[in-house]
């Protein structure tokens, strides 16, 4: 009797947290994009197109790093079309918000300086997480590199391409170091 109370106990947790689990992805005509519980993309595909993110936790993104140390997210806020993730370390409130918009998946990332000590530019770091390692033949094919990216005084754009010569385009409004 023990036994049975105990994996009736057990199925009743698993099935509540199955209901409870909010569905971390997003997903409409081009792309299907999947994020773990700490904001970063473990799968997107554009078009049938798979586009590899990194699954080491050193290198997997987007990602929010101050002073070399990686900011942990969790979702906050999840609705059909759009995916907010934030967190907080001592100086700094963040976040991610992950949405699809004119046939782009677009990231907006907010950071707010909650202490009084000036936050240096250079303490900042946003890791995208594509995998750009071309480590064998012939899977190097798939894999996007950095090709060309330019800090203009008041925006960014870049791109990464691969050798089958498909380009993955960066940009942002404001300027990224």
């Amino acid at each position: 009797m023990n036994r049975i109370r105990v994996i009736l106990t057990a199925a009743c947790v698993m099935i509540s947290s199955l209901l409870t689990a909010q569905i971390l992805s997003l997903k409409d005509s081009l792309y299907e994009i999947s994020f773990s519980e700490s904001g970063s993309v473990t799968k997107l595909t554009e078009q049938g197109n798979n586009v590899e993110f990194r699954k080491d936790s050193t290198y997997t993104g987007p990602s929010i790093y101050s002073s070399g140390k990686r900011i942990r997210l969790e979702a906050f806020k999840s609705s059909k079309d759009t995916l907010i993730f934030k967190g907080e370390d001592q100086n700094l409130l963040v976040s991610m918000r992950y949405w699809i918009e004119n046939k782009s998946f677009a990231i907006q990332v907010f950071v707010k300086n909650k202490s009084v000590k000036i936050i240096q530019v250079n303490d900042l770091m946003l890791r995208l997480g594509i995998n750009t390692e071309m480590d064998t033949y012939p899977h190097w094919h798939q894999v996007f590199f950095p090709t060309m990216m330019r800090c203009e005084k008041n925006f960014f754009w870049g791109y990464l391409m691969n050798p089958d010569g498909k380009i993955i385009t960066v940009v942002s409004p404001d300027p990224v170091a």
